[in-house]
Order: structure tokens, then C-alpha cells, then sequence
């Protein structure tokens, strides 16, 4: 029986080596891949809250950046506005004058003289006739030429207001301009005014 015993002892042993090795390196691999869990987890809990730190930080920036296009937006809007309504009016002024010439050229209050009589044809049905009479008021120097017909100096006079509502346009036109390259920066590149 002590040998029997001692045979069991012989291969029993080795086997409870082999046993007791395996468990050993089970329980070390297990040990190690907890705590690879456990810090692939802290790592990953760290890089959350970078990210949500980013983030913050991210949409705080944006806020304030969206904040300042608003209020670029309203001002430039404002600008607008006001470059409308200074047109709007401009275009009433010209349309008020335009009136008021017309109304003084019928009246008489208004008149205009052509000083290059000498160009003249006498065949114009529109200007005076050559033997009509001249005035020479207001003008120092002697005979300030033949008054146009009330006709062509309104004509003239609806020119000159045509003139005055296209620079009136023009200005707005210009400071809608001016205001678009402040708005897009353009004005870093674009040419300086002469």
C-alpha cells in the first residue's frame, strides 16, 4: 500500500505542480487584465472629461463668436436702414425740387439764359427769336444772352434733379458697399480711396 501510495505521490504530484502552476498564471492574467480594465477605464473616464472640457470650452468660443456676428449683423442691418432711409429721403428732396423748378419756370421766378447766342440758329423753335429782347439782370458784364423757353429750362432743370437723384443713389450704393467690406473684411484688400 506504501508503494501504491508512493506511485499516486509520483504522478499525482506533478500534476498538482501543473495544476497549482495553471491557477497561478490564471490568477496573474486575471490580475493583469483587471487591472488593464480598470485603467483602459480610468483612461477612458480621463479622456470623457478632456473631451467634455473641450467641448466647454468649444461651445463657449462658438457662443461668443455667434454673439459677435449678431451684433455685427444688427449694426450692419442698422446701417442699411439707415442708408435706405437717407436714399428714400434724398429721393423725395429731388422729386420735391424737381416739382419746385417746374412750378417756378411756369410762374416765370425761374430762368435761364444761354450765353452762346452766337451758336444759336435762328431756325430753333425752341429758343427765342433773335430780335426778341434780353435781359441782363444779375450779370455784370453786359447782355447775359437769350432766356431759354420755359420748356427747355424745365427740361434742363429736370436734368439737373435726374443728376442729383442718380448721386444720390450712387452715395447709398457706396455705402452699402463700404459697409458689405466692413462686414466681410474686404477692406484689408481693397484699393485705398483717392
Amino acid at each position: 500500500m506504501i508503494a501504491l501510495a508512493m506511485r499516486w505521490l509520483d504522478v499525482a504530484l506533478p500534476l498538482w505542480r501543473i495544476v497549482a502552476a495553471f491557477t497561478v498564471v490564471a490568477a496573474f492574467a486575471a490580475a493583469i487584465w483587471w487591472i488593464r480594465g480598470t485603467g483602459v477605464q480610468a483612461e477612458r473616464a480621463e479622456w470623457v472629461a478632456k473631451m467634455a472640457t473641450a467641448k466647454a470650452e468649444w461651445q463657449a468660443e462658438l457662443d461668443k463668436a455667434n454673439a459677435a456676428n449678431r451684433a455685427t449683423e444688427r449694426q450692419s442691418a442698422q446701417v442699411i436702414a439707415d442708408v435706405s432711409t437717407y436714399y428714400q429721403t434724398e429721393l423725395k428732396n429731388v422729386q420735391a425740387q424737381k416739382t419746385a423748378d417746374r412750378a417756378d419756370v411756369q410762374r416765370g421766378a425761374l430762368r435761364l439764359f444761354d450765353p452762346f447766342q452766337s451758336f444759336r440758329l435762328d431756325a430753333n423753335p425752341i429758343l427765342p427769336r433773335s430780335g426778341e429782347a434780353c435781359t441782363t439782370a444779375g450779370r455784370r458784364d453786359g447782355e447775359t444772352g437769350r432766356e431759354l423757353s420755359r420748356e427747355v429750362t424745365g427740361d434742363l432743370l429736370d436734368f439737373a434733379n435726374d443728376a442729383n437723384a442718380i448721386v444720390s443713389q450712387l452715395t447709398a450704393a457706396q455705402a452699402v458697399i463700404i459697409e458689405y467690406q466692413r462686414v466681410c473684411g474686404a477692406t484689408a484688400n481693397a484699393a485705398p480711396p483717392r
